[in-house]
């Protein structure tokens, strides 16, 4: 007779630790690679300041490129649901309200809380990127996404009827990728000291001047 093939059980508990686990590791990971810088932060030290060993990161992630990668993942979404970006409530929320001007109020408060999350990790990708092959990858891939994203949410803030006259929906994906950019976030917020209200405010209003009818 066949030999009967053991299914391997986890329960519960064990899961939550492993999750529990990976945001220990990734939130230590961001406060060495804001801090240090990528190049200078080691497994060890991501290890160390998480309270795991080396071989646990290794066993979880394999690469540190790896950790960097799914901080930007898990930092864009909030959290570590497996939920994609443009299938989070407040994106299905924005689908569903009827007025312009409410989408644009619903995409400009996410789409803040999104670039406080990412722009310290964006930061660090970029000046890593500068030194590190696999990192340009990652950089000019992450870039590509964020784009191809913006251009979906502008499908759903922009229905028929509600773009400006004259404008083009290719310009205004170009509108709205450089006004919700971490760079700019970056210039406003850490560099001229404006409040996330502030970057709020002048965010849904420049939006809205420049993209509706």
């Amino acid at each position: 007779m066949p030999t009967a093939v053991k299914r391997r059980y986890e329960s519960p508990r064990r899961r939550e630790q492993a999750r529990a686990t990976r945001r220990a590791v990734l939130d230590a990971a961001r406060d060495l690679f804001v801090d240090l810088g990528y190049a200078a932060t080691t497994v060890s030290a991501i290890a160390s300041r998480a309270r795991v060993s080396p071989e646990t990161v290794y066993a979880g992630f394999r690469t540190k490129r790896a950790v960097l990668s799914e901080l930007l993942d898990v930092s864009i979404a909030g959290d570590d649901a497996p939920v994609p970006l443009l299938e989070r409530s407040w994106v299905q929320q924005m689908r569903d309200e009827p007025d312009p001007m409410q989408r644009l109020e619903i995409l400009g408060r996410n789409g803040r809380l999104i670039l406080e999350r990412i722009a310290p990790v964006y930061e660090v990708l970029r000046g890593a990127a500068a030194a590190d092959p696999e990192i340009t990858a990652l950089w000019k891939g992450y870039k590509a996404q964020r784009y191809e994203g913006q251009r979906v949410l502008l499908g759903i803030l922009i229905q028929p009827g509600s773009l400006r006259a004259g404008l083009t929906m290719s310009a205004a994906a170009d509108i709205l990728f450089t006004i919700g950019s971490p760079e700019t976030y970056m210039l406003l917020v850490h560099d001229r000291g404006w409040s996330g209200e502030q970057f709020d405010r002048w965010y849904r209003e420049s939006l809205a001047r420049l993209l509706l009818a």
